[in-house]
């Protein structure tokens, strides 16, 4: 049996490392190596896209040095969204709401955020509209983590893995759940204006 519990995601990296949970699942492989409990399948489950968001009505035409200037919020935990607002102006917030607030309240000017999940609580009404950046800000695999405790299962379930992304599964998940809720494609980051 498989149960997904959520959870908080640094009590719940901490209670996979602990062996409280058996797992933690969408992870980048840096995090892999701060737990010494934690071991990563190497073939990723998904990716996860970056986003920056703003509300000014120029935001969408701002360059990548400008963002970078920005007092920008993160979600506390998403070591994605901490690795790719290194340098920056960060402030660090309990969870995508809280972000919206700190926009709306111009305590944040930006937000970078996890693109698919921030569009899927847009979609559903759960935070306001915010102005996009048109363009991918980063983008990375990400990795099932198991507990050493169950460090035999690993060649089962890399295998299944492998299986998956050699037919097209792992990748083509993703497309088709952004192209289920409508949202337009980030363009590359290589396209940005610096």
């Amino acid at each position: 049996d498989c149960e997904f519990v959520p959870l908080p995601l640094l009590r719940l990296i901490q209670m996979a490392n602990d062996g409280s949970v058996d797992a933690d699942i969408g992870r980048i492989p840096e995090v892999a190596k701060r737990f010494a409990n934690l071991v990563m399948l190497p073939t990723p489950i998904c990716r996860s896209e970056v986003a920056a968001y703003g509300t000014t009505a120029d935001f969408e035409q701002s360059t990548r040095s400008q963002i970078m200037k920005m007092r920008v919020g993160i979600v506390r935990g998403v070591f994605i969204l901490s690795k790719y607002s290194q340098g920056m102006k960060v402030v660090e917030v309990q969870n995508f709401e809280g972000i919206t607030n700190m926009l709306a309240n111009q305590r944040i000017e930006a937000a970078l955020t996890i693109y698919l999940d921030t569009e899927m609580l847009v979609r559903n009404k759960q935070i306001p509209e915010m102005a996009r950046w048109p363009y991918l800000w980063a983008e990375e695999p990400l990795h099932f983590l198991l507990h050493r405790k169950h460090e035999a299962l690993v060649p089962r379930l890399e295998a299944v893995l492998q299986r998956m992304a050699n037919q097209g599964l792992i990748a083509q998940a993703y497309t088709d759940r952004i192209r289920k809720l409508g949202i337009l494609p980030l363009r590359p980051a290589s396209t940005a204006p610096q």
